[in-house]
């Protein structure tokens, strides 16, 4: 019989060729065998947090904390898992101690400046990383909060030099995720700084890492599928929750649409709550399909729907999101937010589960949107973004399922423009809180002072005022752009070269 080291070593084999339900039933294996190997209970719950089972990960990383008390690395592990499941308190306290514990000790310092970074105390995280950087004792994750910091605090050209070196430094070593990340934080300083050609160049690097493509084919056949199938006839024959509850408010749209800021207004409300961008949705498809996908697509077997499911997924719904309200302090909101904005490929299923729901759908130029995604990392898999013929697909598809879903769910669906409000705040926000049934709250048109526990990196512009910097951004990436607006039937930029075949 195998030794739990035997079992540990094989199962960071298989974690290392990319094998990970083999590596985990292995890292148990081994837990099982030795129940005191400290290494068998980190290197397990950093593949599960690796496998999105960040609850079991935390159970795992205590107890390697446990047996080894002293031990910096183990606690920047745990601390990574608590930060994974939002609990950002935690986290702090688990790199607090493993940097008190081990002085100048780049993870740990890296560690508890990225949650001061998400509680968008930018300024108190640049003190904490800058001595490592002046003296180059930074490693890239480290490096990579020093530029976000820089970059919400003006400091890009401070940021740019330090990116440059951990890239050039660190040649085929970086894992692809943190080498995509460098390189898309380089896209945005060449972008802040006034330099587009550089900035476009480095995000397509950066979308290069991967490999990846989009399945266009088999995503458009299953929207058509949808559209073909899940007629105003046939949904009307679905069955549906018995569930009252007009708590859920779903904001959909493309990614960068300008949900989060949508969000954060209407969260200002005081009977207003944000869940965020939750994975409520997914989980939900993910049953009714036997399990998950490997893209973003749309959910299509509605012969799959009973009326046992459809109430017991109600209920799990619908008490999810009051359990992450409350969590957030909101104790008996009105309406609670979900920031899932692919939700657009679930209505049909959605409306059978929270018929008393509504939908606010949030719309913005293309290009702008295009451009965003393209230099924003998502750990949502949206294969789409990183080639601008294959968002041109999506969009197309998102256009016509959106409008498909118009003439067959009964929840309400109320439009938005992301440039409406950048322009006219008050007008578009009142329109968004009267269709929600509520009072006005003037809170909203000051939302940048509502205290949130945790703001995504991608999303802390919704920290300030409303800024105008945004809309239009595309006008200085013309060049790069007209392929994707020749694929969307837009008329041409004046004094723009027509796209080059093969041009992305």
């Amino acid at each position: 019989m195998a030794t739990a080291e035997q079992l540990l070593q094989q199962a960071r084999q298989y974690h290392q060729q990319g094998q990970l339900q083999t590596a985990l039933d292995l890292y148990r294996a081994a837990v099982k065998a030795s129940p005191r190997l400290a290494d068998a209970h980190t290197a397990l719950g950093q593949a599960l947090i690796q496998a999105g089972l960040d609850a079991e990960a935390v159970e795992h990383l205590e107890r390697a904390v446990k047996l080894e008390p002293t031990s910096a690395q183990a606690l920047c592990n745990l601390g990574a898992a608590h930060r994974g499941q939002g609990r950002l308190d935690l986290a702090l306290q688990c790199f607090e101690r493993a940097g008190w514990l081990q002085k100048q000790f780049p993870r740990a310092v890296g560690g508890a400046a990225e949650i001061h970074l998400l509680r968008g105390q930018h300024g108190k995280a640049y003190t904490l990383l800058l001595p490592y950087i002046q003296v180059q004792q930074d490693t890239p994750p480290l490096t990579l909060n020093y530029a976000r910091c820089c970059r919400f605090l003006g400091k890009e050209n401070e940021a740019a030099p330090a990116l440059a070196r951990q890239l050039a430094g660190a040649s085929g070593d970086l894992p692809p995720i943190l080498r995509m990340n460098l390189t898309l934080e380089l896209a945005r300083c060449a972008d802040t700084l006034g330099h587009p050609d550089r900035a476009f160049a480095a995000a397509t690097d950066a979308n290069r890492i991967l490999g990846r493509r989009f399945p266009a084919k088999e995503y458009v056949e299953a929207i058509e599928s949808v559209i073909a199938n899940w007629t105003p006839e046939a949904h009307a024959q679905l069955p549906k929750a018995a569930a009252e509850s007009d708590l859920p408010v779903l904001l959909v749209g493309m990614p960068r649409c300008g949900a989060a800021l949508v969000e954060q207004i209407l969260s200002s409300h005081a009977d207003i709550a944000p869940t965020g961008e939750t994975a409520l949705s997914r989980h939900i498809v993910q049953r009714l399909e036997g399990g998950p996908s490997p893209f973003i697509k749309p959910f299509t077997n509605s012969a799959a729907l009973s009326y046992q499911l459809v109430n017991e997924m109600a209920g799990f719904y619908v008490n999810t999101l009051q359990m992450i309200a409350k969590s957030q302090g909101a104790e008996t909101p009105k309406r609670i937010t979900d920031r899932c904005t692919h939700n657009y490929l679930y209505l049909g299923l959605l409306d059978r589960i929270i018929p008393k729901g509504r939908v606010i759908h949030i719309k913005r130029n293309p290009l702008d949107m295009q451009l965003s995604t393209y230099m924003t990392a998502f750990d949502i898999p949206y294969l789409f973004k990183t080639h601008p013929a294959d968002f041109a697909v999506a969009y197309k598809a998102y256009e016509r399922l959106m409008n498909h879903w118009k003439s067959v769910i009964g929840l309400p669906i109320l439009e938005v423009n992301y440039e409406d409000i950048v322009s006219d705040l008050e007008g578009q926000a009142r329109k968004m809180v009267e269709f929600l049934g509520l009072d006005w709250d003037p809170a909203c048109l000051r939302f940048w002072e509502t205290p949130r526990k945790f703001t995504s990196i991608q999303n802390q512009g919704i920290l300030k005022p409303i800024y105008t910097t945004s809309v239009g951004r595309h006008k200085n990436y013309e060049q790069f752009v007209a392929p994707l607006r020749a694929a969307l039937g837009m008329p041409a930029a004046e004094g723009t070269p027509a796209p080059q075949p093969g041009q992305p």
